[in-house]
């Protein structure tokens, strides 16, 4: 029944990136210490016929920290583990356009970003929420890594795998018009190390669909982390592959699972 679901009462809050006491928030502040803001239900449309709060609406009338795109979420099971709640989530951004179109807004990157609520601070001891939200920027898109969609983190490490959902086609050429199939990879991605960024110590691609008709989705590993589960949905009826628009479930195995301790850089390991 709907009325028994954990989300059928409680309090929304929204995400000002900026210190509590500061009024520097809105659009543009995206990454850095903010703070959780009660939502309020008095404005214009804030509410629908049904009392259910608008959003998207909100966000705009009290200036709550905007994403472009933002998508898939997981928690980070290595900081759940020392009673650190750290989410990442993807913006995936739009690449209808490869970055040589003069459409502006087909060619915006993807991004990853991660939000980690850290305990009151001498500037903020009594936070709305009892934590303090920090947002940094952890992986950056580009031309080869392109539309992020899913993340999923692998137990028992801080890798973060990550799904493209790209266009089937891409304009290359306005003039004359010239498009090209672009297929979606999978990537696997480090924590960041003891280097002086926040950003992934770096991604490798472990899978691609040649099917340039269809998209990775709901990536899921197995408790060990050594295997995982993978959709292949929206296929055409005339793919290469002949599937005849049929999706199809894919695992994974081989994976290896290798810890990251908080001061660990792989870049100092001597794999053996």
């Amino acid at each position: 029944m709907p009325a028994q679901s954990p989300l059928a009462s409680g309090t929304v809050y929204g995400l000002r990136v900026a210190a509590s006491k500061s009024t520097n928030w809105g659009q543009g502040a995206e990454t850095g210490v903010g703070a959780w803001v009660l939502v309020s239900l008095q404005g214009l449309n804030v509410v629908d016929q049904n009392l259910n709060i608008i959003l998207r609406n909100a966000q705009v009338l009290q200036r709550f920290t905007g994403y472009y795109r933002p998508e898939d979420m997981d928690i980070d099971p290595i900081a759940a583990e020392d009673g650190v709640l750290r989410a990442c989530w993807a913006n995936t951004g739009r690449k209808s356009h490869n970055d040589s179109s003069v459409v502006e807004d087909s060619g915006v990157e993807s991004e990853i970003m991660c939000i980690t609520e850290n305990p009151p601070s001498v500037n903020d001891p009594t936070p709305l929420t009892g934590t303090i939200p920090t947002v940094e920027r952890f992986i950056t898109g580009g031309e080869e890594r392109a539309m992020y969609d899913n993340v999923a983190f692998q137990p028992h490490t801080r890798n973060l795998v990550v799904l493209e959902d790209g266009p089937v086609q891409s304009v290359t050429s306005n003039n004359p018009p010239m498009t090209e199939l672009r297929g979606n990879d999978l990537w696997m991605c480090l924590p960041d190390g003891k280097d002086d960024d926040a950003l992934t110590d770096g991604c490798v691609r472990f899978a691609s669909v040649r099917d340039t008709s269809a998209e990775p989705t709901g990536f899921i590993f197995f408790g060990s982390g050594e295997e995982a589960l993978v959709s292949i949905q929206h296929r055409s009826v005339n793919d290469a592959l002949g599937a005849g628009n049929h999706g199809a479930l894919i695992k994974i195995s081989g994976f290896k699972v290798r810890s990251h301790d908080h001061d660990f850089d792989d870049d100092d390991h001597d794999w053996k």
